[in-house]
């Protein structure tokens, strides 16, 4: 039985660019505390409502799932419009070299922020957990990077 712990993205964020604007990272994805029976594969979805699911032959423990959280503000009195980009990065073992991918069908998304109002986004994402020979213990590190620039015209999104 292979145990994972604490199996998290971290978050990084860019400033936009001249347009004043910001994105603040309010929470980490994490994909929870469980372990792999038997050797086999499976896969951890977190979407970007909070909800998630497993598939496979994982089993979750007392940590569970969570969506990353950014806050997207600008100073700007009048709406604009945002591209926002989502990169995930590589999982890395804290032991070993073993990685593991995340897949985010939502890559790009637009939203409309001002000064009065600004966009909360939650980026989930799928955890692709493949057969791993060994049993130890294991912590799984990587980051989320959030892009947020201007978007250049009122369509598309």
């Amino acid at each position: 039985m292979r145990y994972f712990l604490g199996l998290v993205l971290g978050l990084i964020v860019h400033l936009a660019n001249a347009q004043d604007i910001y994105v603040t990272a309010e929470q980490d994805l994490g994909f929870g505390k469980f372990f792999v029976t038997d050797n086999t594969h499976g896969a951890i979805s977190v979407l970007g409502d909070g909800s998630w699911s497993v598939n496979g032959n994982i089993q979750h423990l007392d940590r569970f799932p969570q969506t990353a959280i950014f806050t997207i503000w600008t100073e700007h009195i009048e709406p604009i419009k945002v591209r926002v980009e989502i990169i995930h990065d590589i999982l890395t073992g804290s032991h070993n070299n073993d990685t593991y991918e995340i897949v985010n069908t939502t890559r790009v998304k637009y939203v409309h922020i001002s000064q009065a109002e600004p966009a909360k986004i939650q980026v989930g994402g799928t955890l692709i957990v493949a057969p791993r020979s060994g049993t130890a213990s294991e912590i799984y590190r990587g980051n989320v990077t959030v892009r947020a620039i201007k978007a250049s015209h009122w369509d598309g999104g």
